[in-house]
């Protein structure tokens, strides 16, 4: 490896730190005064300390009734985030990729997810507007075979996405009013 090639590496490792030290940071100040944020103090109680508050022995008591055991429960997703989702078809020719699977989850303002390279971005999301709003960082894996060939087709989907719908508990992300990326609950 010439020294050339040698210095444009270590550039370019230095840049993908850089971006993620900047991604943590700006993600702490998104969160700091938002009902995610929690900075309990020293002195302050824990939401989920279950000891009662003269310390003895009893057990702790609940301030809300159980859950009715017999009202049904949700099968499919009613939102988008805080839900893993999986990849499982693509306005695409080429198959999808099936193990392991091409991954997405919705985390507040980021899309986060797996192809080969783990991945996120910032992305907005309101009512059915779904976009990426800046780049993508990725790792930086050499892949081959079907994820190695998925992984450019699935960022250039991703990043065409304007919309998106769920559908039978499907997500279904679209542009210009077509679904290109189809993803099921994991």
């Amino acid at each position: 490896m010439s020294h050339t090639s040698r210095r444009l590496c270590v550039v370019a490792g230095v840049s993908v730190v850089a971006i993620l030290v900047a991604y943590a940071v700006a993600r702490m100040r998104a969160y700091e005064g938002s009902d995610l944020y929690m900075d309990f103090d020293d002195d302050e109680a824990s939401p989920w300390d279950t000891t009662t508050s003269d310390n003895s022995d009893e057990s702790p008591t609940a301030d809300a009734a159980a859950p009715d055991e017999s009202a049904p429960r949700e099968s499919v997703p009613t939102t988008i985030d805080a839900t893993a989702w999986i990849l499982e078809s693509w306005a695409d020719d080429s198959p999808v990729p099936t193990n392991p699977g091409i991954s997405l989850e919705i985390q507040g303002v980021l899309a986060v997810g797996k192809v080969c390279n783990s991945y996120r971005g910032p992305v907005d999301i309101d009512d059915s507007t779904f976009k990426l709003t800046g780049p993508v960082a990725s790792t930086l894996m050499a892949c081959l075979g079907p994820l190695g060939d998925a992984e450019p087709v699935y960022h250039a989907l991703l990043a065409s996405v304007d919309s998106y719908a769920l559908v039978e508990g499907k997500l279904e992300l679209k542009s210009a009013g077509q679904t290109v990326l189809t993803f099921k609950p994991a």
